[in-house]
């Protein structure tokens, strides 16, 4: 298949569905830092299936250039349609593509977006590669603030696999960071290992509470 041609087409078909009016509102309500074709995402999932039907599916090993194809476009919902296509290659991820994935990120600028790549993708690559797994540690001293939050949630769906001295050392690191999406994403990061380990994070807490922010103990309270 042409990934190329297939995402062209795919852009040119939804395009022909564009909603000035809702594209409005999402820009808006995204503080119009991205444009977007207007449309809701069952909207999305009803023309993306239509298209499939007309012109096949993306294969599984063929999603990461797809999904690179969909991010050469400004509205936001190719973003959408590239990521959710790429859910199916974790599998597949070799330590290479982390390169990729940090460009994402960097271009992205957004946590609707940045928050999928850490949460899934970034969790993928970490746990088939400890080379991987060791540069995204390293964000923890990047400029960029959403590498930052990446280091801090990539391990959002370990459970049990969290590196727990990690997990606790980049939250007392960056606990004294003033940006929402870091003070947030440590909360994020407790409040989900809670639910593995309630005792290990309500004593983290407990002993740094002088360090964490109000925004990080609430969130990471919540289930304590």
């Amino acid at each position: 298949m042409n990934i190329k041609k297939y995402t062209e087409d795919l852009y040119l078909f939804l395009k022909l569905h564009k909603n000035k009016e809702i594209a409005l509102k999402q820009a808006k309500y995204m503080r119009n830092r991205f444009e977007f074709i207007g449309l809701m995402r069952d909207d999305i999932k009803k023309l993306v299936s239509e298209f499939e039907a007309k012109h096949g599916k993306i294969a599984k090993k063929e999603s990461f250039q797809f999904c690179i194809e969909c991010t050469k476009y400004n509205e936001r919902e190719m973003w959408y349609i590239g990521f959710k296509a790429l859910e199916g290659y974790k599998k597949f991820y070799i330590k290479e593509d982390l390169a990729v994935l940090r460009q994402w990120v960097e271009k992205s600028d957004w946590w609707d977006i940045v928050d999928i790549i850490a949460s899934h993708h970034l969790g993928a690559i970490a746990a088939q590669s400890n080379e991987a797994r060791e540069t995204i540690k390293g964000w923890i001293d990047e400029p960029n603030f959403w590498l930052r939050r990446c280091a801090i949630i990539f391990q959002l769906k370990y459970k049990k696999d969290t590196d727990t001295d990690f997990l606790f050392y980049i939250c007392k690191e960056l606990a004294h960071e003033k940006e929402f999406f870091i003070r947030k994403a440590i909360g994020w990061a407790l409040r989900e290992y809670s639910k593995t380990n309630p005792n290990a994070v309500h004593a983290f807490i407990q002993e740094n509470h002088t360090l964490l922010s109000p925004l990080s103990i609430k969130e990471g309270s919540k289930y304590l």
